[in-house]
């Protein structure tokens, strides 16, 4: 579909399917930032890269810094890899062991 489209309208399409993204993502956002304040949790794990990317910081790299912990505010947070990318690369399993097993770890210290 997109090969027939000319290069203004593809940017055109791109641009109003970003914008659209970008606004359910910020509906998300508040809809979770809500649930958190009633939950109070002591600790949040990210699944993948985009939730790492928004409640950690913007440049989060999940190969580089999944399973470490960041403290923000009265929250523990870390992130682990996607469960959809453990299905297209089933190598990533082992280290996804290895993180929750340190979040069952971080959780019993907490308890």
């Amino acid at each position: 579909m997109f090969k027939e489209l000319n290069p203004l309208l593809h940017s055109e399409l791109r641009l109003a399917i970003m914008s659209i993204l970008l606004s359910v993502e910020s509906a998300d956002f508040v809809f979770l930032r809500e649930q958190t304040k009633l939950i109070n949790p002591s600790i949040i794990v990210c699944l993948g890269r985009i939730a790492a990317m928004r409640l950690i910081r913007p440049d989060y790299k999940i190969t580089k810094e999944h399973g470490e912990w960041v403290q923000k505010g009265n929250f523990l947070i870390t992130a682990v890899y996607h469960p959809a990318l453990l299905l297209r690369d089933p190598r990533k399993k082992e280290e996804m062991l290895m993180d929750m097993k340190a979040i069952k770890q971080k959780i019993d210290s907490i308890n």
